[in-house]
């Protein structure tokens, strides 16, 4: 039985200005009360020795494996504007076709141009050996502007991967010709903003068969007011979000021949008041097998935009549940990841946020609400103290549920100082999940590389060494890059999917795989941005346990068609395409 289904007050989505103080704390005081008895009387916790004991370990490979990449943003520091203090985003993608994931990071700035030239993205291309080579400047890539995120997919359905990358200024979208070259054609194509852009994410929102983009811009760097200053804990610092104007949300549609069309006004997505927008992901949250949107958004409610099916949206996080904390009070949404830990099929969200406040985590209830368990499933005491970036729904151990994983660092390196009680750079966050969406939070055991403190930004999850278990590529701030090996994680067995569509876009973004292996079901979907301003692998992963075989799956693709599979091997990667099936072993 989930906690979720009991009929509890639900008053998680209500503005603190719209409620009467006492009503609402007994009744979050009621709700809370309720589930803690469930979960220590009902539910039984299994034990999580094997993650503790040593069994799963992530070791950081990038010095060896030639990821030379460092990470610039400013001054390392004092940060004196707020573009100081953001950007970070990674892809992994397979530029090249050739099976194995690359590796971009898209790069910052400084406010004075360095003596040494401006700092560059990065392409690194896998070698199928443990290591990579930087094929940047061979690639066509390598672009100078200030970068901030980036999102991944075959806009031109010809079968390879193509590139768009935010920045504070032009952004870039990468056309790749196949063979990991890549050429700018934003401006032919029609879905540039040149303000100052965050979040980008595609999907097929009207199902046509092509990927369209959404682009959310952050803030007008330049409307700070000449005098603006600001205070943390005592101490100076730059002026936060709210000092500056929020700006817009862009989305535009893929007319199937290369270009894109502006239809944000005629979407209704231009109703949305301007947010400060970060990470923005795609997710059929009422399942109606339409794509919404859901945008995390700084110092503002988080916005989730409801697809209509007819080409328009409506914006309805509110309502949903997934605007506002559990106390109904803003907060800074930075990254955000949908998955199902408790396997029930709806899709679930996490965010992360600012120190001093709880990373939200929204069971989904299938019909576009949300439910907030951040407390009861074992996340808010946790989180309280953290300030979060990157979020992963990651089956370390591929025992067939997802655990959760947050990337994490300050924003102000006064944090560092020596009579406060937190730090600039933060241990990364684990929690694993021991009981169908049940926490518990693992602070040994997963390597010392796991655990050292850095200014966490981006984070992406993929099998880079193709070995059956998911690798995690994270960035910190002024930084090197960490590619954490996984481990151990294949002890168990596994099946990893890639799917193309035909009738549905080729990369087939927005397809759902559902797995039953075990008398477990797992659900897995091709998305575009998650994490933080970063693109996850493509390929979908699934963690069988003791199971040689996954018993059933069945793949919804985002043309409405289904592929079912019965009896499938465990431990291989299968090929399958819209209505044709074939193994790449």
């Amino acid at each position: 039985m989930d906690i979720a289904g009991l009929d509890l007050p639900r008053v998680s989505h209500v503005p603190v200005s719209l409620r009467r103080d006492y009503p609402v704390k007994f009744m979050k005081w009621t709700r809370c009360s309720i589930e803690l008895a469930f979960f220590l009387v009902c539910v039984p916790v299994d034990s999580p020795c094997d993650l503790t004991s040593g069994a799963v370990r992530f070791v950081d490979i990038a010095a060896r494996a030639g990821v030379n990449y460092l990470h610039v943003s400013g001054d390392p520091h004092k940060k004196t504007r707020i573009i100081e203090a953001k950007g970070g985003g990674l892809a992994l993608l397979d530029a090249d076709g050739d099976g194995w994931l690359d590796i971009y990071f898209v790069n910052g700035s400084t406010l004075q141009p360095p003596a040494g030239g401006l700092p560059k993205d990065r392409l690194f291309r896998n070698n199928r050996d443990g290591t990579f080579t930087d094929v940047t400047e061979d690639s066509g890539l390598g672009d100078t502007e200030w970068g901030m995120g980036c999102a991944a997919a075959d806009y031109d359905n010809d079968g390879d991967v193509d590139l768009y990358v935010t920045n504070y200024g032009p952004n870039r979208l990468y056309r790749n010709d196949g063979k990991g070259h890549f050429t700018d054609v934003i401006e032919t194509a029609g879905c540039q903003s040149v303000a100052y852009s965050t979040g980008v994410s595609f999907a097929d929102y009207d199902r046509d068969g092509f990927v369209d983009v959404v682009v959310a811009d952050y803030l007008n760097l330049k409307s700070l007011p000449e005098n603006a200053k600001a205070e943390w804990r005592g101490f100076a610092v730059y002026p936060g979000p709210r000092a500056y104007e929020p700006l817009k949300i862009y989305l535009f549609r893929n007319k199937g021949d290369g270009t894109f069309e502006d239809v944000t006004e005629k979407s209704g997505m231009g109703n949305a008041p301007p947010a400060y927008h970060f990470t923005c992901v795609w997710a059929d949250v009422n399942e109606d097998l339409y794509p919404d949107l859901y945008v995390a958004n700084d110092s503002m409610p988080g916005y989730l935009f409801m697809n209509q099916r007819n080409g328009t949206f409506v914006e309805d996080g509110l309502l949903a549940g997934v605007s506002y904390s559990e106390d109904g009070t803003e907060m800074a949404f930075m990254g955000a990841a949908f998955g199902d830990p408790n396997g029930d099929g709806h899709w679930d969200l996490s965010v992360s946020t600012f120190s001093e406040e709880p990373f939200p985590l929204w069971f989904g209830n299938g019909d576009g609400t949300f439910t907030d368990v951040t407390y009861a499933r074992g996340i808010g005491h946790k989180t309280y103290s953290s300030l979060g970036w990157g979020v992963q729904w990651i089956d370390v151990e591929n025992d067939g549920d997802e655990d959760l994983f947050f990337c994490t660092g300050h924003v102000y390196p006064e944090a560092d100082h020596p009579d406060l009680d937190i730090s600039f750079a933060q241990k990364s966050l684990f929690f694993e999940n021991v009981n169908l969406g049940e926490f518990v939070s693992i602070e040994n055991g997963l390597g010392d590389d796991f655990y050292a403190p850095r200014v966490g930004r981006g984070c992406a999850s993929g099998d880079l060494d193709n070995d059956g278990d998911l690798d995690l590529v994270l960035t910190y701030l002024n930084g090197p890059a960490a590619v954490l090996r996984n481990d151990g994680g294949n002890a168990h067995h596994w099946l990893q999917l890639v799917l193309e569509g035909t009738r549905s876009n080729r990369m087939a973004i927005g397809a759902v795989a559902r797995l039953v292996s075990g008398g477990r079901t797992q659900t897995r979907e091709v998305r575009s941005q998650s994490s933080f301003l970063s693109q996850n692998s493509p390929v979908l992963h699934f963690g069988l346990g003791d199971s040689p075989q996954a018993d059933r799956i069945e793949i919804q693709w985002p043309s409405g068609t289904k592929t079912v599979l019965e009896k499938v091997k465990a431990d291989q990667r299968l090929h399958i395409r819209e209505e044709l099936k074939e193994s790449l072993q």
